[in-house]
């Protein structure tokens, strides 16, 4: 409770445990910004920032909390799960509640995690993450839901930070294969594709057939491999094992899960949070 915030967006703490922006001189010996980021009670963490031209911060990560502060016209205003992936922009400019320019819950109801977050010049931003939500929110995605009970889904979703409600959802996916997997780093390039990385134990991960490795080494044993995907909203759609009902969205075909595939390991427990 005595983190400093001189002129911040929120100068308590308000939960169990809240998520912070903080913003040093380049010399890193000047403290310019910082303020607390979460809702009354639950639990907040922020695990990735981003910052656009304007030097305006995006963060991203989750929370379980049922008062996390979101703005007028966001994507998602209610916490859906246990935890709910966030997404907030926010001006370090000293000007006290004004400074929270956009933010939104993002999530299903189970449990969401972010992890990964990216903007490009147009202001919108790109997540990745994980989700155990089946009814995580997804728009013109390449791959529907691949998980089962207990395991997770990566996820990449883009969303313009413009309060127009349900419109600011530009895109968003599964990324997975029938076991766990984790997105934990992105970034774009100039055409607007996305790169994603994090961890699988998933022997049936999509992989596009000119890929440095197309087959998962883990020999059906469930080990974790790491992977790196490029996502365009441009390609057709992948073949098996992506959902035939979802829009054109990311390109590359994913092979089909093995016709006898191994018993299930227990669900690993990284990453966790607290």
């Amino acid at each position: 409770p005595t983190y400093p915030n001189p002129g911040a967006y929120q100068t308590a703490l308000k939960g169990v445990k809240d998520a912070f922006v903080t913003v040093f001189a380049p010399d890193g010996t000047t403290l310019l910004y910082s303020t607390y980021l979460g809702g009354i009670g639950g639990r907040t963490y922020g695990h990735s920032i981003a910052v656009d031209s304007s030097a305006d911060a995006y963060v991203t990560g989750e929370t379980t909390s049922l008062t996390f502060p979101t703005t007028q016209g966001a994507y998602q205003t209610a916490n859906k799960g246990v935890y709910d992936v966030f997404v907030s922009k926010i001006a370090p400019n000293g000007g006290g509640s004004a400074d929270l320019l956009y933010s939104t819950y993002l999530g299903g109801t189970l449990a969401d995690h972010g992890y990964g977050i990216a903007v490009d010049g147009s202001g919108n931003a790109y997540v990745t993450g994980y989700t155990a939500s089946p009814d995580f929110p997804t728009m013109h995605g390449f791959q529907g839901y691949q998980g089962l009970p207990t395991f997770d889904d990566a996820f990449v979703a883009e969303i313009a930070s413009q309060g127009n409600g349900a419109a600011d959802l530009v895109y968003s996916s599964y990324l997975g294969g029938s076991m766990s997997d984790y997105g934990t780093g992105i970034a774009l390039d100039g055409s607007g594709n996305a790169y994603v990385t994090g961890g699988t134990y998933s022997d049936d991960f999509p992989t596009t057939p000119d890929a440095f490795q197309v087959t998962s080494p883990g020999f059906g044993l469930g080990f974790e491999n790491g992977f790196v995907a490029k996502i365009s909203q441009t390609q057709p759609p992948c073949n098996s094992p992506c959902n035939p009902t979802d829009p054109p969205g990311v390109g590359g075909s994913g092979g089909a899960p093995p016709a006898d595939p191994p018993a299930l390991p227990p669900a690993p427990s990284l990453p966790s949070v607290p």
